[in-house]
């Protein structure tokens, strides 16, 4: 069975591309592919215009670990704090 051309927001959502409508109009208004019409009250977005933005969206790499400490701490202003 194929994919359904359409993707609505529900799904859009549920995949975390949306936080929420106002984030999707954000989007849209950023260079996300605007969504079709399907009717009156109806809206979803292409879902091959939706992957061909992800694929082109860079990849966060992961952030490395603290680098630990080599040298010990400061020694305190006030003798005796520590």
């Amino acid at each position: 069975m194929t994919q359904p051309r359409f993707v609505r927001y529900k799904q859009l959502h549920e995949d975390g591309i949306f936080a929420n409508r106002m984030d999707a109009a954000r989007k849209v208004a950023a260079g996300f592919p605007a969504p079709y019409e399907l009717g009156e009250n109806s809206i979803a977005w292409d879902r091959d215009e939706v992957e061909r933005w992800l694929a082109s969206r860079p990849r966060r790499r992961p952030k490395t670990a603290a680098k630990p400490k080599t040298a010990d701490p400061e020694p305190s202003i006030i003798e005796g704090t520590r």
